[in-house]
């Protein structure tokens, strides 16, 4: 779900950043952890990202409702490479698709926890 930039109160966007933040560090961790052990999982976590962001912004029109929908892939990138890593992907391929008119820098705590 893509929550448009400037729905949210000031209030409600702090709220969302606090929640999504715990689960951004622990992603961090993770990876930074699994990168000291193999300098290859970059590799394989910049795939990953590439596939979340590339299916999330390709649209299948709903004929019935006249609105559109998309593939996740974070489900995917979470049995690949860990749910707290998809988190961190999630939230890039999120930060990225605001450009592309898909929420914005206020809504981007509560899309990632979403």
């Amino acid at each position: 779900m893509h929550i448009m930039d400037g729905i949210l109160s000031p209030l409600w966007v702090a709220i969302w950043f606090i929640v999504a933040a715990p689960f951004l560090a622990v992603g961090l961790v993770k990876i930074a952890r699994k990168r000291r052990e193999n300098p290859a999982y970059m590799s394989l976590l910049a795939l990953m990202g590439a596939t979340v962001f590339i299916l999330s912004v390709w649209h299948i029109p709903v004929p019935v409702t006249g609105s559109c929908s998309h593939p996740c892939g974070v489900a995917l990138s979470a049995i690949i490479v860990g749910p707290f890593e998809s988190v961190v992907l999630a939230f890039i391929a999120l930060f990225f698709q605001m450009f592309l008119a898909h929420g914005g820098i206020t809504t981007l705590g509560a899309n990632t926890v979403s």
